[in-house]
């Protein structure tokens, strides 16, 4: 089927829309670009927010000043030139920068209110053809004031909680003291230097580095900025240590005659309370005094003993001595005088002559056993096997043997007087 006239007509109507438009498209670029490339005219353009950074700062601090205020950190400036160079600035590509060691060469370093040029930082663009024409500020204002210096005291504050069974002790701190830096007005604000620890359930000690913060007299923090600080914070040490009721004991060496059944031993105090470091403190289980030996000791007796606290614990008791009272029981004593007495151990080669004729000797044992014993059931052993080879008058140990006396003691220490010779052809045959 055939178009109609008047179908025609519309279709040949839409063409001629689309092109006139697209005409109307191709001139207006073209103009565009004439007067860009071409006539390239005189325009302007407004950036905001240009940041301003600061040098020369560690200068003002070798001459004891600090700045305390600044009108603007920012700028609004309008540029005018070329159209085509303006296009190339963004407010990412321009900042300012202030050099404030000027005020110690210039202004020869002392307090007051300046008004410093700033320079504008194109950051790897191209200037040429581009005019700052209206600026928001012509200069920063800056006041600088002296700088003062003191000493400020560090408090800490523990903060932490301690599992059962273990003690915090205080905390220990790197400094006791810090310098605080600022003007006059600022510095005498502050009271102390503050740090805390915070940890919860601690059965150790604790090492860690806390920031410090700055107070008032009301123990309010402080706004830092405008301080110099020696340091910014500080060690802090919190020392846990494992607190033990540990019992007291001693060492019994029992004898013939006394033993546990008829044996009573009693400790006062029975326990004592001790902290330490936990890796020391958890393998001890108890503090021997020493020891008791009945072989040497009659059937009862109290003595006191130091309460020695193992290296690197501290004693929370308050008794540093123990008292043990001993006792044996249904056993009798009695005294003989021995006078069988034989070396023994003499080394060889060497000949001994005892001077000592006898001893007394305290026999301890059931009365019936003691009524069996004589002098003539006691020998006396001087051991000689601490001497060496040496001669001359030796006064040494003995030890007693009882024959048939099994269940018999004799208590106490005793010893006997030997002389040692190197024996002669003359003291053999004497001896002979």
């Amino acid at each position: 089927m055939q178009p109609t006239k008047n179908e025609k007509k519309e279709a040949w109507s839409g063409w001629s829309t689309v092109a006139y438009v697209a005409l109307a498209i191709v001139a207006a670029i073209t103009l565009w670009l004439y007067i860009t490339l071409v006539e390239n005219p005189e325009s302007s353009t407004r950036v905001t927010n240009i940041p301003i950074s600061f040098t020369g700062e560690d200068v003002l601090l070798e001459n004891e000043l600090t700045v305390t205020n600044i009108n603007t950190k920012s700028l609004d400036i309008t540029f005018t030139g070329r159209w085509n160079n303006l296009t190339r600035l963004t407010d990412a590509d321009i900042t300012a920068s202030v050099d404030l060691s000027v005020i110690t060469t210039v202004h020869e370093s002392r307090p007051g209110t300046y008004q410093l040029s700033y320079r504008l930082n194109y950051n790897g663009i191209s200037s040429a053809g581009i005019t700052a024409s209206s600026k928001s500020y012509d200069f920063v204002t800056v006041t600088v004031e002296q700088l003062v210096t003191r000493a400020v005291p560090v408090r800490a504050t523990n903060n932490a909680t301690i599992a059962d069974g273990y003690a915090a002790q205080p905390l220990e701190l790197s400094v006791d003291s810090i310098t605080v830096s600022g003007t006059q007005a600022d510095v005498s604000k502050i009271s102390y230097a503050w740090v805390s620890i915070e940890r919860d359930n601690l059965n150790k000690t604790v090492t860690e580095e806390v920031d410090i913060q700055l107070m008032d007299d009301s123990g309010r923090v402080l706004d830092e900025d405008g301080f110099i600080l020696s340091q910014e914070s500080v060690i802090v040490t919190l020392p846990v240590l494992m607190e033990k009721e540990l019992p007291i004991t001693v060492t019994t060496v029992y004898g013939n005659s006394a033993n546990e059944e008829n044996t009573t031993i009693t400790i006062d105090p029975q326990t004592v309370k001790v902290s330490g470091d936990p890796e020391a403190l958890s393998t001890v289980n108890s503090i021997n005094l020493g020891t008791i030996n009945l072989t040497k000791l009659s059937g009862g007796n109290t003595e006191s003993f130091p309460i020695v606290i193992p290296d690197g614990c501290n004693n929370l008791s308050e008794t540093t001595t123990a008292t043990v009272t001993w006792s044996v029981t249904g056993l009798s004593t009695k005294r003989l005088s021995a006078a069988k007495i034989e070396a023994t151990n003499l080394a060889d080669g060497f000949g001994a002559n005892i001077i000592t004729q006898s001893l007394d000797i305290l026999l301890r044992g059931k009365e019936l056993s003691l009524n069996k014993i004589d002098e003539n059931d006691i020998t006396i052993i001087a051991d000689l096997a601490d001497q060496g080879n040496t001669t001359g008058v030796k006064y040494v140990n003995a030890r007693i043997v009882i024959n048939g006396g099994e269940e018999i003691d004799a208590i106490g220490e005793y010893k006997v007087t030997v002389e040692v010779y190197i024996p002669t052809e003359a003291s053999e045959e004497t001896d002979q």
